[in-house]
């Protein structure tokens, strides 16, 4: 009966709250829909919590991990203790065989996954394959020009010219190259934030199998840019040569991939990822040493700044390369600060500079504490117009429910009482 809704539904084994001034009829579709929900059942479950739920269910299968190819490995495993492996993201004790099974699950559903999006990675190729023959052309053939970079008039040859522009912007391609898959990494990275979580993907294994993955096209892309540009404006002869420009190309790439996994790391967001990423760009660009000559940097903290610069590098060690070899190279090279550099020195400070960025972006993947604050129910405080009702509830049980032509409360406000709640999708 309707005149025991109330003194059901509020009673603090049930939990409900009826706010005053809430019509019952709205009240009991709210907690018949789930939109009201108990005080009990307002708390945050974490997604560790759930996982162990659905594992604990017949719906969920566990795999057979003695009948993998790692089985023989448990001998070499067992000297770990289960909870060795906690730390790297898992939440739930497990042996050491289950954390091999699970790294390689992982590693070949990125490679799979990867693979199986055929119009984003052949999109890109044919995009760095079309810039390739753009920056080819422009310096078509005019790498193979004399012994000399400047005239007798101590003026830069245009050949000369030209190609310390297509060095530059060489670089700054290759490092802004893979911000054009940055809705792919925020997907991944928001993914392996919710694995983690749950407890089914650990640091190294995401960290791995994301360098594998996304590194294998990487090098796709890199050495389609560079070997298009190589033999259309013939810049060199030699196996070695060739390869010492692949290889300084791809290695910007690399970094250019890390900064960019970094700032989806730190900053989480698309957009702030992109405008912090697009920063770092600008900034490189104006000490990378085209813009301005490194020498005329030195005692600002702008020269500090071009040493963390990968194009900077990349620059200075392709026209070292280029020009260290020509009769007037090194007073060539003492105007952009260049002069007394061996170019295959970048190869090691590239290297480094690499190691650094993999060092930061692992820690940046470490699980972040819990910051919502889980307090236990309070049970409501009763005031006087609660024992009011509550006495008028129970003087008037034996009495017939009578309807009025007078409404008894107001109408309900169009906010919902309690908050709303997100529902939670799996989509693995």
């Amino acid at each position: 009966s309707p005149r025991y809704v109330e003194k059901y539904f509020c009673n603090p084994s049930v939990g409900y709250v009826l706010k005053e001034g809430v019509d019952m009829t709205d009240f009991l579709l709210d907690i018949a829909s789930g939109v009201e929900r108990p005080l009990h059942q307002r708390n945050a479950e974490l997604p560790l919590v759930m996982q162990t739920v659905f594992e604990s269910t017949e719906f969920f299968d566990p795999p057979d991990y003695t009948m993998t190819a790692f089985a023989p490995m448990e001998g070499y495993l067992s000297a770990f203790a289960p909870n060795h492996f906690a730390w790297w993201g898992y939440g739930i004790r497990e042996k050491p065989s289950v954390f091999v099974n699970r790294s390689y699950v992982i590693l070949v559903r990125a490679l799979t996954q990867k693979f199986k999006d055929t119009e984003v990675w052949i999109k890109l190729l044919i995009g760095v394959t079309i810039m390739g023959l753009f920056f080819g052309y422009l310096d078509y053939q005019q790498g193979q020009y004399g012994y000399y970079a400047r005239s007798l008039l101590n003026l830069t040859y245009l050949n000369t010219a030209n190609l310390t522009a297509l060095f530059f912007f060489t670089m700054c391609f290759l490092f802004i190259f893979p911000s054009a898959n940055t809705s792919a990494i925020c997907e991944k990275m928001k993914l392996f934030r919710y694995e983690q979580a749950v407890g089914c993907c650990s640091i190294p294994a995401f960290y791995f199998s994301t360098v594998i993955s996304e590194g294998l096209f990487t090098i796709l892309y890199g050495t389609v840019f560079t070997t298009i540009i190589h033999f259309m404006v013939d810049l060199s002869k030699g196996l070695n040569n060739y390869l010492f420009f692949v290889y300084t190309g791809v290695m910007v790439m690399f970094i250019g991939l890390t900064t960019l996994f970094l700032c989806v790391a730190v900053f989480k967001r698309e957009r702030m990822s992109r405008d912090v990423f697009l920063t770092l760009i600008i900034a490189q660009i104006f000490v990378g040493g085209f813009c301005f000559p490194i020498n005329s940097l030195e005692d600002t903290f702008l020269f500090t700044m071009s040493g963390l610069s990968p194009i900077r590098w990349g620059f200075e060690g392709l026209l070292s390369w280029k020009y260290s070899f020509y009769t007037d190279g090194e007073s060539f090279l003492a105007t952009y600060g260049f002069d007394n550099f061996k170019h295959y020195d970048v190869l090691n400070i590239l290297g480094n500079i690499l190691m650094v960025g993999n060092a930061v972006f692992l820690v940046s993947l470490i699980k972040e504490p819990m910051r919502l604050n889980i307090l236990p129910p309070s049970p409501p405080t009763k005031t006087n117009e609660d024992e009011e009702r509550a006495q008028r509830l129970s003087s008037t049980a034996s009495e017939e429910f009578v309807l009025d032509s007078t409404p008894s409360m107001m109408a309900r406000a169009p906010s919902r009482q309690s908050e709303l709640v997100k529902p939670v999708v799996f989509t693995r």
